[in-house]
């Protein structure tokens, strides 16, 4: 819940909550009793957090852990890998979002058509032409 609050913070305009949100976050996925979560599930947060507070090295280096750790998962691998398209458009990076989410949108539980135009994680590079191109039925 804390993530998607931040992204709410952040829609909102709201970066300074966001950002407060995010390094508690960061700081409960340290705690020793936060191993509920699985280990791969643990450093995407943690990726997704990092992203939130601006170190965006270190937020891919943690999506590599958890694509790392669900090798053999395809499902939470697609997810890993939208969630590492989420951290290149909060940095304004469009061509290494869209071309995730180009292959993503071919593959077995990768992102749909849908969720590229409603979720709220994207609004940031949504009115690019790059991203648009996505938008659009295939056939």
């Amino acid at each position: 819940c804390q993530f998607t609050t931040a992204i709410a913070q952040r829609l909102k305009g709201d970066a300074a909550g966001a950002a407060a949100t995010c390094e508690a976050l960061l700081k409960r996925l340290d705690r020793p009793d936060s191993s509920a979560l699985g280990a791969s599930s643990q450093a995407a947060y943690r990726g997704l957090a990092k992203a939130c507070v601006g170190r965006k090295a270190q937020a891919l280096q943690d999506l590599q852990t958890a694509i790392e750790i669900e090798q053999g998962d395809s499902r939470n691998v697609q997810g890993f890998m939208v969630n590492i398209a989420m951290v290149h458009a909060q940095f304004g990076e469009v061509d290494a979002a869209v071309a995730i989410l180009k292959h993503s949108l071919q593959v077995p539980y990768g992102v749909t058509v849908g969720q590229l135009r409603f979720d709220p994680v994207w609004s940031s590079i949504r009115k690019d032409p790059r991203f648009q191109a996505l938008l659009v039925a295939p056939g």
